[in-house]
């Protein structure tokens, strides 16, 4: 009668190990290809820089509102008198 383990079967520890090779080598060559991270950074930075920009021009078209406002009053006011 063969050798039974009280305790179960156990795992195949050379097949754990070819598992955990495979994997990352796997992994390596998923990361090598990822490698417009670079890029990935820059265009975050873009996109900021352009949300900036459009913030500081929806400011400025308000003001260029207010001011534009304040002449149509001044008008207003110089053509009444």
């Amino acid at each position: 009668m063969a050798f039974q383990n009280p305790i179960g079967p156990q795992p195949d520890t050379q097949r754990m190990v070819q598992s955990v090779h495979t994997f990352a080598d796997s992994f390596s060559e998923g990361l090598t290809k990822l490698s417009n991270i670079p890029a990935t950074a820059q265009g975050n930075a873009l996109q900021d820089t352009l949300t900036q920009t459009l913030t500081q021009i929806t400011q400025l078209n308000a003001r260029m509102d207010r001011m534009e406002a304040q002449l149509n009053a001044l008008i207003t006011h110089v053509s009444t008198k």
